[in-house]
């Protein structure tokens, strides 16, 4: 442990916060809605343990699930807020593997018009 005094919970939340750009960057077009979930998941309990190493308070579990909650939850919050201001767009339009501005906006299937005879509308 390297034993810097910091709040271990601010210091989760900003890394929650933080996560939820980095994805938004890193990700994929192909990625599934269940992939991105596991990917926030892994990196909460990773960042939890990398931010418990990196404080100065005894290890115990539940120290542990409560960083990991607030990590989680702060990448979700900040996920919801930012989507909504357009900033989580912007970002998977400017980085790579992101999707482009010039195409189509997203369509659900079940809204998607078919031509064929007794196709939906």
């Amino acid at each position: 442990m390297l034993g810097i005094d910091f709040d271990p919970l601010v210091a989760c939340g900003l890394a929650g916060f933080a996560w939820s750009l980095v994805q938004a960057a890193a990700d994929r077009q192909h990625w599934s809605s269940n992939v991105r979930r596991w990917i926030v998941l892994v990196a909460g309990v990773a960042l939890a343990v990398v931010i418990w190493f990196a404080g100065a308070y005894p290890a115990s579990w539940q120290l542990f699930c409560t960083q990991a909650g607030v990590i989680i939850g702060a990448a979700t919050a900040s996920f919801t807020v930012l989507k909504r201001v357009g900033l989580i767009d912007w970002i998977g339009r400017v980085t790579p593997g992101g999707e482009s501005s010039d195409s189509e906006p997203y369509r659900p299937k079940h809204l998607a018009q078919d031509d064929g005879p007794g196709g939906r509308v």
